[in-house]
């Protein structure tokens, strides 16, 4: 996390996984030790990283070792975005777009993707505009065109932003 207060999702991951702790990457870069203690990194900011680069390329290590990443705004909208090896190698299931932009309700969607199981609706507040990369799979969208999630082989990119409570 960069800014905000991801205290609400942590709260909700944790009626699944017992372990969410914060790492403020707006003060520093995890160590790639740190990180491949996790199964799993989720990426939210609400400003900056402090080092954008530096943070791409450890993410890139993490994933290279095993790990999964999933991405969300603002690390995909541009001047918030993430960078280095994740970017520049081609981890990133979104290239960075503008934002942040209004919400809007799923559009299309893949019923049978483990990440859409039991989600027959959604509504994001805070939007980017992302495209896609090369060799991405697009599981669904939003209803005014703009990317929801998809995937990378251990990478996934969710469109909604989940660093402050009450979105």
């Amino acid at each position: 996390s960069s800014g905000g207060n991801p205290t609400d999702i942590q709260s909700y991951l944790q009626v699944y996984i017992p372990i969410v702790d914060i790492f403020d990457a707006g003060a520093g870069t995890p160590a790639l030790g740190l990180l491949t203690s996790y199964e799993a990194v989720i990426v939210m900011n609400n400003i900056p990283f402090l080092d954008p680069i530096a943070l791409g390329n450890v993410l890139a290590d993490y994933v290279d070792a095993g790990g999964g990443v999933v991405t969300t705004l603002a690390a995909f909208a541009t001047g918030y975005d993430l960078q280095g090896r994740f970017i520049t190698d081609g981890y990133s299931p979104f290239i960075s777009g503008p934002g942040p932009l209004p919400g809007t309700n799923l559009g299309a969607f893949d019923p049978n993707h483990p990440i859409m199981a039991g989600i027959t609706t959604c509504y994001g507040s805070i939007l980017g505009d992302p495209s896609l990369g090369s060799g991405v799979s697009l599981i669904a969208s939003w209803d005014n065109g703009y990317e929801c999630v998809a995937t990378k082989g251990s990478v996934a990119a969710v469109n909604i932003f989940v660093a402050d409570a009450g979105f």
